[in-house]
This record gives structure tokens, C-alpha cells and sequence, in this order.
């Protein structure tokens, strides 16, 4: 089973380690349960030299760090990227394949689908979801991960996304200031797991 960590591991500092000295050197420690009354915000770039994937968590892991806030958020318990990546980043050829044994192993409140009024509706009463997005997005010029945290009252979609740099972007800063569009979230939308943290 997997251990929930007291407090996030910090941005890895270090030079770039072998292969073989990749993995973490000790196993998770168990924390105490609290209350997370928002989504934990994690970022993929934090983690420049651990490898995941064919680079590293940083190159590689926006859908594991999404999974990371996702199962901290509805569990109260603290699952940095890297505990996830630690665990599950094996299984699966793909990220989607990870992400969806991760989520099974965790037994998380999830169900996935590729109907966008479905995904709507959850954020209206209160749900989140992880959403991949393809090129044709305004967050990636391939494939990305990404989480919707909830609607604001303007109808805005709250966005917490992974890779630190899209802050930076001109385009898209005035959405994770202000909640970005639906036409802007529809844009390349290829799939979403939606989490309901009462279900927990």
C-alpha cells in the first residue's frame, strides 16, 4: 500500500545522476491525515533529475504530477509527484496506461470519459478532473496534462498546470489569473478523469 509523505520533497537540486543511482534511496514514510480544502498545486519542473518515462519528470510527468494534487486533494494526504512516480511510473507503455493503473491501484474516486458535458457537469457540483489535452491546445504544442480545479463565478475553468513555465506565457496569463474559457479548455480536449472527493 501506498505511504503518504508529511510534506512535499523539495525541487531536486542536484547534477544529473546514473541510472543507476536514479531511484530514491528510502522508501515513502506514513503521515498524519489534515484537510486540503483546495487542490494542491505540484510542479513536473521541480523534478529536473529524476528520471521517468524516456526523460524525466520534468521533461515527462505532467500526468503524474496531476495525479499527484488529484489524490492528495481527495484523499487529505500528501502525494508528491515523485511517491507517484516511485510507485507507479513503471507500469503501462503509455501515460495514459500509467495514469490508469496508478489511479486503480490507489482505488481512487475516478471515471474517466470523452464526453466534455459529463466532465462539466461534475466541476458544476464540485468535482475536479485531470484532462489531456493534444497541439491544437493553447497549453501544449504536443500532448499535456492538466487540472481543472473548478469554475469560478464568472464561469471560468480554475487551471493548475503542472509545467511551471506556461505561467510565464503572455497568452495564457491572464487565465490562470482570471479562469480560462470553455472554447479555451475544449481546444484540443482528448479525454478527462474526473474525481469527487465525497466519494472518497
Amino acid at each position: 500500500e501506498l505511504e503518504a509523505r508529511e510534506t512535499p520533497t523539495p525541487a531536486e537540486t542536484a547534477p544529473p545522476v546514473t541510472e543507476a543511482a536514479a531511484a530514491p534511496a528510502a522508501a515513502p514514510t506514513e503521515a498524519e491525515p489534515f484537510s486540503f480544502d483546495t487542490v494542491p498545486a505540484y510542479y513536473q519542473t521541480d523534478y529536473p533529475f529524476l528520471p521517468y518515462g524516456n526523460g524525466t519528470i520534468a521533461t515527462s510527468g505532467c500526468g503524474m504530477t496531476c495525479l499527484a494534487m488529484a489524490a492528495s486533494y481527495v484523499t487529505d494526504r500528501v502525494y508528491p509527484p515523485d511517491m507517484i512516480v516511485w510507485e507507479f511510473g513503471g507500469y503501462g507503455q503509455t501515460n495514459v496506461e500509467q495514469l490508469d493503473y496508478a489511479i486503480g491501484q490507489m482505488q481512487l474516486p475516478c471515471r474517466r470519459n470523452h464526453d466534455w458535458r459529463v466532465t462539466q457537469a461534475a466541476l458544476k457540483e464540485g468535482a475536479i478532473a485531470i484532462i489531456l489535452v493534444d497541439e491544437r491546445s493553447e497549453f501544449t504544442d504536443s500532448a499535456h496534462f492538466i487540472l481543472l480545479a473548478g469554475i469560478n463565478d464568472q464561469g471560468r475553468y480554475r487551471v493548475i498546470d503542472p509545467f511551471r513555465p506556461n505561467y510565464d506565457k503572455d497568452y495564457l496569463r491572464e487565465g490562470f489569473e482570471k479562469g480560462f474559457t470553455e472554447s479555451q479548455i475544449l481546444a484540443g480536449l482528448e479525454g478527462s478523469w474526473v474525481f469527487r472527493k465525497e466519494d472518497m
